[in-house]
């Protein structure tokens, strides 16, 4: 049986992008009469089949994509997913394709709840899809179970619901990143000293993944080290006063471990305001430009990065696939290898 061939196939075949291949296919404007031949003879060799009528523009997709607005700290990491996102629908232009883009926060009128609900209302629920990821929580999960159970494909990303059935979740090994964090701080500490985690909130699976990962490595060494754990954020939960508090009690903390980009930024700020960087060991979680000014002054040993502008790309990829080409994921749960950046490595990530 020969291979289900895609456009991706004749893309890839031919050097030029998807969108191209489709305007082609389908005698639309912006391509060379040469060019277009030379698609259209290579898509009947591979024996293409054209997708659905819905898939080729004739009537619209409308797709929803919600994820927390890029304000504050929130700006590194969920900017990236708003990047990722944007990145694959250019590729889609020549699709018919409603895009509806819903940033939320973090308030009872802002967040997820409240903005999904004001979305579903204005588009009377008629929507054909859903890519989403970020501080959802009981009441968000609650919602995407049932457009799930409506038929709505909805795709999570950086976070997963092991409750839920989703098309996909797209997401990194929260787990094995706890655990090559607290391996590389064993390292680096004497069997005396303590580490500090910033363990963000465990209501949100990324979190409590890698704190889990974390305790589990140092559970399994025969001296274990002494793990302190601090829950929340620095904007809201006064961090920074109870951190110093946790120091002067506790003066055997030889390193920190953050689990989200934004504790690990605020952590670093505390080290140099403190005048403790490079004597505490500091390992964060994912790369913005001031994470990276951190590592090459070494205020950061390292960071391990999930790339969610990459998760977010596969996960509009995964969704769109489907519903333009009836394509379905490869897999209902698909895991992005986490890479460590060190001062050495830094420059294949600028």
């Amino acid at each position: 049986m020969k291979d289900h061939i895609t456009l991706d196939n004749i893309a890839k075949k031919t050097g030029v992008s998807r969108a191209t291949v489709h305007r082609a296919l389908h005698g639309k404007p912006g391509v060379s009469p040469t060019v277009a031949a030379e698609i259209c003879r290579l898509a009947r060799e591979l024996g293409y089949q054209p997708a659905s009528p819905s898939a080729l523009g004739r009537s619209p997709r409308t797709i929803v994509a919600a994820f927390p607005e890029s304000v504050g700290d929130n700006r590194h990491f969920y900017s990236q997913l708003w990047l990722g996102l944007r990145s694959c629908l250019e590729e889609l232009s020549a699709y018919h394709l409603d895009v509806r883009e819903v940033p939320y926060g973090d308030g009872s009128e802002d967040g997820f709840p409240a903005r999904l609900k004001g979305i579903l209302k204005e588009t009377g629920g008629a929507i054909d899809g859903l890519i989403t990821g970020g501080r959802i929580f009981k009441e968000g999960f609650a919602m995407l179970h049932h457009l799930s159970a409506s038929g709505v494909p909805v795709v999570l990303v950086t976070e997963d619901d092991p409750e839920g059935e989703y098309l996909c979740s797209i997401q990194s090994d929260g787990f094995v990143d706890g655990q090559m964090a607290a391996e590389l701080l064993v390292s680096q500490t004497g069997p005396h000293q303590s580490i500090l985690m910033c363990a963000g909130d465990i209501q949100l699976y990324s979190n409590r993944s890698c704190m889990l990962g974390f305790e589990q490595y140092l559970a399994r060494m025969n001296h274990p080290r002494k793990l302190i754990k601090l829950y929340g954020y620095p904007e809201r939960d006064h961090m920074e006063d109870r951190l110093r508090i946790l120091l002067n009690q506790e003066n055997s903390i030889g390193a920190f471990y953050s689990v989200n980009l934004r504790c690990s930024l605020f952590l670093a700020r505390f080290l140099e305001k403190e005048g403790l960087a490079g004597k505490v060991r500091l390992i964060g979680s994912d790369l913005c430009p001031e994470s990276a000014l951190f590592l090459k002054r070494q205020t950061m040993t390292a960071v391990l990065f999930r790339d969610p502008a990459l998760q977010a790309r596969l996960g509009t990829k995964r969704l769109t696939d489907l519903l333009l080409h009836d394509m379905k994921p490869p897999s209902s749960s698909e895991v992005i290898r986490s890479s460590l950046i060190l001062k050495s490595n830094l420059d294949q990530y600028l």
